[in-house]
């Protein structure tokens, strides 16, 4: 999976930003309602943009703590169907967010 976005330096000076990605599993799980799946440090002059590009590989996806929940019933990790929540920015209350479906 590679999550790419653009991150921009809107201020007079130079600055640096972690760019991060969280991923929210389907309601259904119970989980918390983010968790932190990858991050890149930039560093931007004023006015300059670039492309983060996060990625995950399968091994990053199929492992514990990702995509998947503790079920208690089968106890085991699970990866949940349904919709999933990405989100990318500085922090967890940012506001740029899509969506993926895992089947």
């Amino acid at each position: 999976m590679k999550i790419k976005f653009t991150v921009k330096n809107t201020g007079r000076r130079t600055g640096t930003e972690v760019a991060q990605a969280y991923v929210s599993l389907p309601a259904a799980t119970g989980e918390p309602p983010s968790r932190l799946i990858g991050w890149e440090r930039v560093t931007l002059a004023p006015g300059q943009q670039r492309t983060v590009e996060i990625s995950l590989s399968r091994s990053d996806l199929s492992g514990p703590h990702l995509l998947q929940y503790w079920d208690s019933k089968r106890s085991s990790w699970v990866t949940a169907r349904g919709v999933y929540g990405l989100s990318v920015g500085g922090s967890s209350g940012t506001k740029a967010r899509t969506s993926f479906r895992v089947r």
